[in-house]
């Protein structure tokens, strides 16, 4: 196992990083037209088919918002490109994902729909916790200018203000088992 692995496998089964999710009651919540749009801006500003918010447990990746991935609403947390985001230190970059080993391998990529460029800002809430990702995905391979990685990032920071914890917000929804793609 690699070090980048172990690294990933430690920060998602944190703790206090769980907790921090529990207590943003984000995990399995109704749809959000914020964060909606937030995909759709992701969308637009990369150029891309494919954007989501997605929110990182133990074990699964939940889309709290999404575009372009139909009705997938999760998938398991390893092996994961959104983890491996969350993990990262600033934007996580696959440009080319049927080449590159650490993506390879992901549902997503030897599956529908083909994922081949994958780019994902953490959302990192108050106390350093990581809690998801804001992603840009497309079957094709690209880069990013240095604009469209700005906006990926603020876009990640916008997420946390939306995901803030509030008092009045209904409970979340029951959680259903990760659907995992076939490889």
């Amino acid at each position: 196992m690699s070090p980048a692995s172990d690294h990933r496998r430690s920060l998602l089964a944190d703790p206090g990083r769980l907790e921090a999710l529990r207590r943003h009651r984000i995990l399995d919540c109704a749809p959000s037209a914020a964060l909606d749009l937030v995909t759709e801006i992701a969308a637009t500003v990369c150029g891309t088919p494919m954007a989501t918010v997605s929110i990182v447990d133990a074990d699964r990746v939940w889309f709290v918002a999404a575009r372009g991935l139909g009705e997938l609403r999760q998938v398991a947390a390893d092996p994961g490109l959104c983890a491996s985001a969350l993990a990262a230190d600033g934007l996580y970059l696959v440009t080319d994902a049927a080449v590159d080993p650490r993506a390879r391998n992901h549902p997503l990529v030897s599956g529908g729909p083909g994922v081949r460029f994958y780019a994902g800002a953490p959302i990192i809430a108050a106390g350093g916790h990581r809690l998801g990702v804001v992603a840009a995905l497309d079957t094709g391979p690209r880069q990013l200018t240095e604009t469209q990685t700005t906006v990926l990032t603020q876009l990640a920071a916008l997420v946390v203000e939306q995901l803030r914890p509030r008092p009045d917000e209904p409970r979340p929804i029951p959680r259903q088992p990760a659907a995992t793609r076939p490889a």
